[in-house]
């Protein structure tokens, strides 16, 4: 197990012992979890040998897709001017099959997958027809067509078909669906199988075309992307529910693009997103006033929803909130890496009821915690409190929350929670009730008994209340459920009072008594 880097070199030194071609060649270093390298191997021949694409196979080894100039070294066969070149290593290097794909032409690989049914196919461009390539959509020898093959695990093809019109079309990605594949391309064509084109046919320009294959080769649908300057698309992806991301960039603020950032002749990185017949349900530029761009390969997806992206750019503004060189008459770029994902499935949920304590005394529990379940997709919490006099949340972004009491609020408080990430704000959740009450003080006499008991508790019938306030005092009683609702009507207190519970719900309840319009306490009763 390891991980796989491939790349091209020139050296023979250092890291790279194996090159004995004396030129640049296709380079695989193979590493362990924490970088050591494990074994690393030169493949190729004695001309430019330029790597574009690689996939996994069953075994764990790789097939890697190139395109080459000459043969010699390990290239068997050469058809003319540039070749694409597949070879098979397995998991320790070994070379198990190498072949070339092409003809006395220029052919070009951009993008190669591992399919579903254990065969690879490989996207790209030729600009004729001739040797192994069989298939033309137009005529001239200056225009290239885009050129899907399939392979099996040997090298065979078992399909291969050309895509596009009567000018430049070149494919860069590759994506395989349930029923077919989506591919992207380049374009500038507006006949053949490419219509609605932004710009004027065969002029410097290009869109992003998009279309989708099914098993036969046979094109379900296309749409041309972009507006009228140059504008390129390097990753398709599933995004769920049979719709496809795609991840390019443009130069273009028309047509379909809205919202570019950049200045003429400068890009933003664009993401969009087709639904399952290649139609836009959305677009976003993504940049600043400079120039954002990406390669081949760049985009990752993490799940359905949510990619990353490596790019460069280097400007200090829009989107961009990193810089590394701030030097104004430097044009250089930086590496920009990004998160994006579609808010739309990553709202944070609303959180359960608090939980805690929900009857004090606030004289003894002036501090007292409460918590929430986590909620999906939260990153922080926030709490509320009311009426604010009742109290002060201490702890607002946590999952859990203190909260210090006024030591002489008395009554019904509310606590609730939301939560909240990059993506927005939850509703807030249930309500917690909490009875506060004062215990201490005024709710005992000078000989330090009770100012008043109830009893039994629980209670099953009927409820007692005894006083031991002073002669000539004015007391009255009240009795709350859980609610807050007022189930006893107040009225004067008498030494020991009797409430008749039978019609009660069971449940807690809550007694107050008051001496002369002030609270000397609560009680709580359970009625069974």
């Amino acid at each position: 197990k390891g991980f796989y880097l491939i790349g091209g070199t020139n050296s023979d030194d250092g890291d790279v012992q194996s090159n004995n071609y004396q030129s640049y060649t296709n380079w695989v270093v193979k590493i362990d979890s924490v970088g050591n390298i494990i074994w690393e191997q030169c493949y190729g021949g004695y001309g430019f040998d330029d790597f574009q694409d690689a996939a996994l196979t069953p075994d764990g080894g790789l097939l890697v897709g190139t395109m080459v100039t000459t043969i010699g070294g390990d290239i068997s066969t050469f058809y003319g001017e540039r070749d694409v070149w597949l070879f098979r290593i397995d998991a320790d290097g070994n070379m198990l099959w190498e072949k070339s794909y092409g003809n006395h032409s220029m052919n070009r690989i951009n993008k190669m997958i591992a399919t579903s049914y254990g065969t690879f196919m490989f996207t790209g461009s030729f600009y004729e027809k001739g040797g192994m390539i069989y298939c033309q959509k137009d005529e001239s020898e200056n225009e290239p067509d885009v050129w899907v093959v399939e392979i099996d695990i040997n090298g065979e093809i078992v399909f291969q078909n050309c895509y596009g019109g009567s000018h430049d079309d070149t494919g860069t990605g590759l994506f395989e669906t349930d029923d077919g594949f989506v591919i992207l391309a380049l374009s500038n064509s507006n006949d053949m199988d490419v219509s609605g084109f932004h710009g004027v046919a065969g002029e410097t320009f290009f869109d992003i075309w998009a279309f989708k294959i099914d098993l036969f080769g046979s094109i379900i649908w296309q749409n041309c992307l972009g507006g009228t300057n140059f504008d390129a698309a390097a990753s398709v992806f599933n995004s769920g529910d049979s719709s496809y991301m795609v991840i390019g960039y443009v130069n273009s603020n028309d047509g379909d693009v809205v919202g570019n950032h950049s200045t003429i002749g400068k890009s933003d990185i664009w993401i969009v997103n087709l639904d399952s017949m290649g139609e836009i349900v959305w677009q976003q530029c993504i940049g600043s006033v400079g120039r954002e761009s990406l390669e081949l390969h760049c985009a990752a997806q993490i799940n359905e929803y949510n990619y990353v992206i490596a790019c460069e750019t280097g400007t200090l503004h829009g989107d961009v909130e990193c810089e590394i060189n701030p030097d104004p008459y430097d044009s250089s770029t930086d590496a920009w890496v990004i998160n994006i994902k579609d808010c739309s499935q990553f709202q944070p949920e609303t959180p359960q009821q608090p939980t805690g304590i929900d009857t004090l005394c606030v004289n003894t529990d002036s501090i007292t915690t409460y918590s929430a379940r986590h909620a999906a997709n939260a990153w922080y919490y926030q709490w509320e409190l009311q009426p604010e006099t009742a109290g002060t949340v201490s702890i607002s972004d946590s999952i859990i929350t203190e909260i210090h009491w006024n030591p002489v609020y008395e009554g019904v408080a509310t606590l609730k929670v939301s939560s909240y990430n990059d993506c927005g704000e939850s509703q807030w959740s249930d309500s917690l009730d909490i009875y506060t009450y004062i215990c201490l003080g005024t709710g005992e006499n000078e000989n330090k008994l009770p100012v008043f008991v109830v009893y039994p508790n629980p209670v099953r019938g009927v409820l007692n209340i005894k006083s031991n306030s002073k002669a000539g005092k004015e007391l009255n009683i009240e009795v709350f459920d859980i609610f807050g609702r007022l189930v006893y009507d107040p009225e004067p207190l008498e030494p020991l009072v009797s409430i008749n519970t039978s019609n009660w719900q069971k449940g807690l309840y809550f007694v107050r008594v008051m001496e002369d319009g002030n609270s000397l306490g609560v009680r709580k009763v359970v009625v069974e």
